[in-house]
């Protein structure tokens, strides 16, 4: 039984149970008795899991759409769903993310449980994918779901989801899954060896049990400042929060990829626009994105050239032009950063923004702070902007990349993502009860 102490965590799965899974679902069923056994040890606490299974629509998939496993204390309980797990099936290239995403928001989460998905995909969902990948529901889930306001749901029941995307198959589709993560106060984890699925389980159950303890005094502050008639301004809120909890001493765990925070939305105009729409939103934006990009390049709409030089060249415009977005963005991340950072770090003149920009410190390295900074010729940008925080110098899931778990200060986007998972549960808290 996974049981010790007071504390409670509700740690879900959801898996892409489709032909190329083998190795993910192998290494959660090899190591489950190990991830409980280390989480309840370290963090003094009472685990239940759940496994959501999924696949596709017929005629796509005629084994099942998705299989639901509702929550259980037993390790072996868990092990043994995993046990019957095949990786199999799948017809064409998206899968039924929506439909697993909604399956998750109808489990018996606890209340008063700190709440985890771990939601592993290597693939689009159907309405959203590339020319490049074949969509036999190409207005998206056929049954009418929509996966941004399923998110949404699931923040308001206080759900953080940590989207696990195996890259490079999901490469194309970042934007959204960022988008998802960013919804719910989670985050995108990308990984390339399914080895390392068990470190980001553990660590990042660790970390959001570390944040558990900060929820309760975000939302009273968001409660005072609402009803006193004060309109919230998330950076604000952000920039006084992560300052008191930086005066006093604050720390919570956090899980790094090579010793760097991880990618959020706010290193992607698209992404961070994305997590503010509905699904045809987000539909319409990548599809006028891919458009732009193409008319961009000067590429013709027929990408079917055998000998495959046309969308080489096509992914890379596509690719300037996200650094472009994302160079864009980070200008606007000076405000915070600059409120943040210790006093001995160098501050922006404006009047030299052409020459050079602080994109900010990986802000659990404030001691080499000096390190982050990066010059750059804004003339230059579709060649030589970097794409957001210092942070995102490591991010790079090449062979070799390491996952960390490190106990320090609370960071920015940590207390960001608290504030964003508060305020959705806030906003949303009793829909399910009128409903």
């Amino acid at each position: 039984m996974a049981t010790k102490g007071n504390a409670l965590l509700d740690l879900a799965f959801a898996m892409d149970c489709t032909g190329s899974m083998d190795p993910y679902i192998d290494e959660a069923r090899e190591n489950i008795v190990n991830i409980v056994d280390e989480v309840v040890k370290t963090e003094n606490c009472t685990v239940r899991l759940a496994l959501v299974e999924y696949r596709d629509h017929p005629p796509e998939d005629e084994t099942f759409i998705t299989q639901k496993h509702d929550f259980t204390n037993s390790v072996e309980t868990m092990k043994s769903w995993l046990e019957e797990c095949e990786a199999d099936g799948g017809g064409d290239t998206p899968e039924a993310i929506a439909d697993a995403l909604n399956d998750v928001l109808h489990l018996s989460w606890r209340e008063e449980a700190t709440k985890i998905c771990v939601f592993i995909a290597d693939a689009p969902l159907h309405g959203l994918a590339t020319d490049d990948d074949e969509d036999s529901f190409p207005e998206g889930c056929p049954d009418g779901l929509d996966p941004m306001n399923i998110s949404k749901d699931l923040a308001g029941k206080g759900v953080a989801l940590y989207v696990v995307g195996c890259e490079p198959s999901v490469s194309d589709y970042k934007d959204f899954y960022l988008a998802l993560a960013e919804i719910t106060g989670g985050q995108y984890v990308p990984l390339t060896d399914a080895n390392n699925l068990t470190k980001v389980i553990i660590f990042g159950s660790k970390e959001e049990m570390s944040l558990k303890k900060l929820e309760a005094e975000v939302e009273e502050e968001i409660k005072v400042l609402t009803s006193s008639g004060i309109v919230i301004n998330e950076e604000e809120l952000s920039s006084s929060l992560h300052k008191k909890w930086s005066d006093r001493g604050e720390k919570t765990k956090q899980l790094m990829l090579n010793h760097k925070v991880l990618e959020t939305a706010k290193n992607s105009a698209n992404a961070s626009a994305m997590a503010k729409m509905g699904f045809e939103g987000v539909r319409n934006l990548f599809a006028t994105s891919l458009r732009e990009a193409k008319r961009d390049s000067g590429k013709c709409l027929d990408t079917s050239k055998s000998d495959g030089g046309g969308d080489k060249d096509l992914q890379e415009e596509m690719s300037k032009a996200d650094k472009v977005a994302k160079a864009t963005r980070a200008l606007a991340d000076l405000k915070i950063g600059q409120k943040s950072v210790d006093k001995s770090f160098k501050k922006v003149n404006p009047g030299e923004l052409s020459q050079t920009i602080d994109f900010g410190p990986a802000e659990s390295c404030q001691k080499s702070i000096s390190k982050s900074w990066i010059k750059v010729d804004l003339g230059e940008l579709p060649q030589t902007v970097d794409s957001g925080p210092a942070e995102k110098e490591a991010l790079s899931t090449e062979e070799g990349s390491e996952y960390q778990c490190i106990d320090e200060g609370v960071t920015m986007s940590q207390t960001m993502r608290i504030i964003q998972k508060s305020m959705m549960k806030m906003s949303r808290s009793g829909k399910d009860d009128k409903k």
